[in-house]
């Protein structure tokens, strides 16, 4: 059944896995992962009080929010609001308005979600880094540089879009072909009823489709943290005005936590933030399973030996307080368009 329902209960399951999107009128939103405790029909809903990093999610009284979860091969959704929630460290929840109707919408075995995050392959205890393509509950494409032949049985493990990590996906290689590089496209099927599949694949599928798929496939954006208001917009400006996307981050945190729900391509990080000295930021960016690629840039500071230390924290560049923001802009989008041309 597609389309708009009011037998909500049917719907629900206690311990399902939802995601609750806190921001439903924009793409950018933050969303987060939740499980179904409880619900009291028609009045509530009952989950487990979203986390950020260990943290209890910062949450306001009447803050619109669309609940998304998956249900026997539907991908489902409805709008609530957060009406109340308890602050406990250990098993905190939260209630949200009892919606008048879901959304439920059917989508194939087969539904294939573009991605493009890093992955690994497993075979044989012989680990290969590659991208993951595209995914589906059924399979996955992914580009590598390794010499398997087919019907080779890898895991696969990689850190979705959305945060969800799966680890050690049993596949199948079904086909193979020549991609640039001397590398292969490989499609990978696979096996049946493991619960890393039914459940964070599943759930990563309905989410990309509840959000048009913006996240998965958006134009990959600059990530900016950086808490002077002045500075960050300036830099926006001077990225947008050469046809960057950016995603500003005032906080270190919300920055950080904001990589794993948007396609980025690199990340500023002013070294004089408050909450955390920007070089330690680009130290746990590059020490995040996943994010060891990522170009992260640091400006800013004092520091006479900041440069090394940049550096030794695996900084692509750091820039010194003489540089201009046009400057650095130039010489980051330099570096973006050389390594897109190298992997061309």
């Amino acid at each position: 059944m597609n389309g708009e329902v009011t037998d909500v209960e049917r719907y629900l399951s206690v311990g399902c896995p939802v995601v609750v999107d806190s921001d439903p009128t924009r793409d950018t939103g933050r969303r987060y992962s939740s499980t179904v405790r409880g619900w009291c029909g028609p009045a509530y809903i009952l989950i487990d009080r979203p986390m950020v990093q260990g943290r209890l999610a910062a949450l306001r009284e009447n803050q619109p929010c669309v609940i998304r979860f998956v249900d026997r091969g539907r991908a489902c959704a409805f709008a609530a609001v957060v009406l109340d929630w308890d602050n406990r460290p250990h098993h905190s929840y939260c209630r949200v308005s009892w919606p008048q109707s879901l959304k439920a919408v059917s989508f194939r075995k087969f539904e294939r979600v573009p991605v493009d995050v890093p992955c690994e392959l497993t075979i044989d205890d012989k680990a290969a880094a590659g991208q993951l393509v595209d995914i589906s509950i059924g399979g996955c494409m992914v580009c590598i540089e390794a010499d398997l032949a087919a019907d080779a049985e890898p895991l696969l493990s990689a850190t979705l879009p959305s945060g969800h990590a799966i680890d050690d996906v049993r596949c199948i290689v079904r086909n193979i072909r020549g991609a640039p590089g001397g590398k292969s496209y490989m499609g990978c099927e696979f096996v049946p009823d493991q619960v890393t599949v039914e459940s964070d694949v599943a759930l990563f599928i309905a989410t990309s489709m509840g959000r048009g798929q913006q996240d998965a496939s958006a134009t990959p954006g600059v990530l900016i943290i950086d808490q002077n208001p002045k500075q960050a917009v300036l830099l926006r400006h001077l990225f947008e005005s050469r046809g960057s996307r950016v995603i500003l981050a005032t906080g270190t945190v919300d920055g950080v936590s904001s990589l794993r729900l948007s396609n980025t391509q690199a990340v500023m990080v002013n070294q004089t933030q408050d909450d955390l000295a920007g070089v330690l930021t680009v130290q746990l960016i590059k020490r995040t399973r996943g994010l060891e690629s990522l170009p992260v840039f640091l400006y800013g500071g004092e520091a006479e030996d900041l440069a090394a230390k940049a550096e030794q924290a695996g900084a692509t560049q750091y820039f010194p307080p003489g540089m201009t923001a046009p400057q650095i802009v130039s010489l980051v989008t330099e570096h973006l368009a050389a390594s897109h041309n190298n992997d061309a």
